[in-house]
C-alpha cells in the first residue's frame, strides 16, 4: 500500500467459531484499513481451541503485520457491549510512519532499554499474572513520562 495515511477499521462478530466468517471479517478489515501495522483481537473463552487459526487469518487474509489480544468476558465494539456472550471484536490499525514492537511480559522479562520515546506503551495483562503497580512504577524510571494505555484481562482462563 503506498497511501501514507493512517486508518483504523474495527468489527464486532457475537458468534461460535465460524472459519469462513472470520476469514469474510478480516478481508472486509484489510478492504477498509488498508491491512494493519498492528491489530487489538479480543475473542469469548469458548474461541480458545480456535486462536491460533483466528490469529492466521487475521494476518494472512487480513494482511495485520502484528496481532495481539486478549480473552474477553465482554466483547465490546462501537456502541455495542455484550457479556457473556460467543464472539470476538477486533481493531485494525493501520499506521504506517510508526513502529510497532511487542514483548510478553512473563516472570523473566525485563523492560528493554534504548526504545524510541516519541510513542506509548499499550499494556494487557491478566491480573493473576502481573504486578501492574510494579511494573508501571519500573516503565516510569526506565521511560519517564511515556505514555501508558490498557489495563487487566484475564476471560476467566486458568492461569497457566
Amino acid at each position: 500500500m503506498t497511501d501514507s495515511k493512517s486508518r483504523a477499521a474495527s468489527r464486532v462478530r457475537l458468534m461460535t467459531w465460524d472459519e469462513d466468517a472470520v476469514i469474510a471479517t478480516a478481508r472486509e478489515l484489510r478492504a477498509e484499513a488498508g491491512g494493519a501495522s498492528i491489530a487489538f483481537a479480543y475473542a469469548s473463552t469458548d474461541w480458545q481451541p480456535h486462536l491460533k487459526d483466528f490469529i492466521e487469518i487475521l494476518q494472512v487474509e487480513g494482511h495485520a503485520r502484528c496481532v495481539v489480544g486478549c480473552s474477553a468476558d465482554s466483547i465490546i465494539g462501537t456502541g455495542e457491549e455484550d457479556e457473556n456472550v460467543a464472539g470476538f471484536s477486533v481493531l485494525f490499525l493501520n499506521l504506517p510512519q510508526a513502529s510497532v514492537t511487542t514483548f510478553v511480559i512473563d516472570s523473566g522479562f525485563e523492560i528493554p532499554r534504548g526504545l524510541r520515546t516519541d510513542g506509548c506503551w499499550i499494556i494487557m495483562g491478566h491480573p493473576g499474572r502481573l504486578h501492574a503497580q510494579m511494573l508501571l512504577e519500573d516503565m516510569n524510571r526506565v521511560y519517564p513520562g511515556m505514555p501508558v494505555f490498557g489495563g487487566m484481562a484475564g476471560g476467566g482462563w486458568d492461569s497457566d
